[in-house]
């Protein structure tokens, strides 16, 4: 099963949603999302695994993740994407 990772660093890239849902309609993808910067406020709900990325100075809660964490899931990937 393909991995896809999108890093969204835009909220209100529609196109990134988008093909985000999109893809989440396939049976044979697996999909993990990094809301970076501005896109930590995204408040809409996505499909799949969605992390956030410390800042460094504060903590998100459930799902937050730092830079090395965001790495391995780079590797882990078979695609990556940027938003």
């Amino acid at each position: 099963m393909p991995h896809v990772l999108h890093l969204v660093k835009d909220p209100g890239n529609a196109t990134a949603l988008e093909v985000i849902r999109a893809q989440a309609t396939q049976p044979d993808v697996q999909l993990s999302i990094v809301l970076m910067q501005h896109a930590v406020r995204l408040t809409t709900p996505l499909p799949g695994q969605v992390y956030h990325l410390q800042d460094g100075h504060s903590d998100l809660g459930p799902g937050a993740i730092d830079s090395a964490q965001l790495l391995d899931l780079i590797f882990a990937a078979d695609s990556v994407v940027t938003w």
